[in-house]
């Protein structure tokens, strides 16, 4: 609280009660940045995945390849 008894979101002039409208825009964007994330560390584990060549049965490498996607899907 600040002397005037407003909190400093209500001095910067921040609407705490924004309503269902932009709950919702946030909890979006909120999930794209997510699935952004997901795309990028999958995209690795499939660059990684072609690089392994001969080193790695592929086998062991599709392996990894699936739990990244099955913990995308579960989240």
């Amino acid at each position: 609280m600040s002397l005037n008894g407003k909190t400093p979101a209500e001095e910067s002039g921040i609407d705490l009660n924004l309503g269902n409208k932009n709950d919702w825009i946030c909890s979006r964007e909120l999930e794209f940045h997510k699935n952004k994330l997901m795309v990028g560390i999958i995209k690795q584990i499939h660059s990684k995945r072609r690089n392994m060549g001969n080193k790695v049965r592929n086998e062991q490498a599709w392996t990894l390849c699936g739990a990244s996607h099955l913990a995308l899907w579960i989240t």
